[in-house]
């Protein structure tokens, strides 16, 4: 089922004409093409961004993140994604690529895999001092001025480029949770563990059981935690989690919505529908129709 999820080709979003097949660079407002965004979808493309002008609200997952000027945001194919609040004046320099642009020059399969702000699990929208972003700009800056140069070296030299600027972010993303980590207590702990779990697991384990049994607490305790940090229960956060994806499964018209609920291992259609309208408000084929 997983190869017919929808997702974002590159060349979808590359509307720049630029000569690379596997990477993009885009300097450009990209109000118009945020709100295109707008609904829940992944990608078949990573993304390296930092914002220079305006706001916008990026979801993913379930986390929810104010982007603004400093922030810089990295992407991931298997994330669901979704852009909201976006300003007219919302500007980022961005780097767009698939996991084939490095594995060719690198000739390693599972080299983006290395770099931990790339997890699924990870916190992807991070914000900085202008201090702090001061080589990132520059590094993305060398390499708007070197996209459009055509000439037999040019994958090679942008990968190299691609490839500082990774591990420059890197050092600032390890810095902070580094940081970060010492300031988390027992129950932030709990909370960000039980994400990683319902991440991985969401599909197939709904039950707070199951989580609860994970975590070696009790099912009680855990509903309490959640509450108290992120004012939502676990069975919220699972529901809500499992809304997501039925969206996301529902915006692929070559998915019928037996198939979706099969996906999301319901037992058949009619509780998949009854699920899903009690949970949106609507049911699954009025949401197919507002796409």
């Amino acid at each position: 089922m997983k190869e017919i999820i929808p997702t974002y080709q590159l060349e979808e979003i590359n509307d720049q004409n630029q000569s690379l097949n596997d990477a993009f660079f885009t300097d450009e407002k990209l109000f118009a093409l945020a709100n295109k965004l707008n609904k829940p979808y992944r990608s078949n493309y990573y993304g390296l961004g930092i914002c220079v002008s305006g706001t916008a609200t990026l979801v993913s997952n379930l986390d929810h993140y104010l982007v603004q000027p400093n922030s810089i945001v990295a992407m991931s194919p298997q994330v669901i994604k979704q852009w909201k609040n976006v300003s007219e004046d919302f500007e980022t320099l961005t780097l767009f690529f698939t996991k084939a642009f490095f594995s060719k020059i690198f000739a390693h399969q599972n080299y983006l895999d290395q770099f931990q702000f790339f997890d699924q699990n990870a916190q992807h929208v991070n914000q900085f001092s202008a201090d702090d972003t001061t080589t990132v700009l520059q590094l993305f800056q060398t390499i708007k001025s070197h996209i459009n140069r055509s000439h037999a070296y040019q994958n090679e030299i942008l990968a190299s480029y691609f490839n500082i600027l990774l591990l420059e972010y890197q050092i600032l993303f390890e810095q902070l949770h580094f940081k970060n980590s010492y300031k988390k207590n027992r129950s932030q702990q709990l909370v960000e563990t039980f994400k990683n779990l319902l991440n991985s697991h969401f599909q197939q384990q709904r039950s707070v059981q199951f989580y609860a049994d994970k975590l070696f607490i009790t099912p009680k305790y855990l509903t309490e935690i959640l509450k108290q940090e992120t004012g939502k229960t676990a069975s919220e956060w699972i529901n809500e989690l499992l809304i997501l994806e039925a969206k996301v499964l529902l915006s692929n018209p070559q998915l019928q919505i037996l198939q979706v609920a099969e996906a999301l291992h319901f037992p058949d259609a009619s509780t998949f529908g009854k699920f899903f309208k009690n949970l949106s408000g609507t049911s699954p084929l009025q949401y197919r129709k507002t796409l």
